[in-house]
């Protein structure tokens, strides 16, 4: 299923009398590799669902219908030439920044620096607002910003790799002012017409 469709994510458990099936179900499921699609009503609505093992039980996730997502023409589909050379230097960055994906690793900091923006009001310093670039940022060389990367990464474990990377781009919003909420900051509607 392509992640595009997925809406919300619940855990499904089972009361005493259904233990028995939920288990078994979990657990062909699980070794079988399938999963199960189903419609349920939930808060007056109808909703087309997935069900999946996961850990010791079972995961649904609501999807949106194929109306709901926007469809794009032409998305990215650009005719640009790349060079070998450039392509194996970017394999060679994407296999130096691969890391087991570890999700307590990530969080939404827009209410904490919200709140370190709102102690500093009340402790009367002087908070300003953050200026807005005039202009784009120039256009840089392709394989030397690569290779630039690919030096910083040198002799580094993948995960010292994702770490650098990430303090690299982390950038100090508390006393610049009210954090904005960025895309993926708010709760989107994946894909969904506007």
């Amino acid at each position: 299923v392509d992640p595009i469709y997925f809406e919300s994510s619940y855990y499904v458990a089972a009361e005493d009398a259904g233990k028995r099936p939920y288990t078994l179900l979990a657990r062909a499921m699980r070794e079988s590799g399938y999963m199960a699609l189903a419609q349920l009503t939930m808060h007056n609505r109808e909703y087309t669902v997935f069900l999946r093992p996961y850990r010791d039980g079972l995961a649904l996730h609501t999807m949106y219908y194929a109306e709901e997502v926007r469809s794009m023409d032409n998305f990215g589909t650009e005719a640009v030439e790349v060079k070998e050379t450039e392509l194996k230097v970017a394999h060679q960055l994407i296999e130096a920044l691969a890391d087991k994906f570890e999700p307590e690793r990530f969080h939404d900091t827009y209410e904490e620096n919200l709140r370190k923006l709102i102690d500093a009001r009340l402790e009367g310093k002087d908070v300003s607002s953050v200026e807005m670039p005039g202009r784009m940022a120039p256009v840089v060389d392709l394989m030397d910003a690569l290779r630039q990367s690919l030096a910083k990464m040198e002799g580094k474990k993948p995960g010292e790799v994702a770490s650098a990377a990430r303090k690299a781009s982390q950038v100090e919003e508390i006393g610049a002012g009210v954090p904005k909420k960025g895309p993926g900051k708010a709760k989107p509607k994946r894909g969904r017409a506007a």
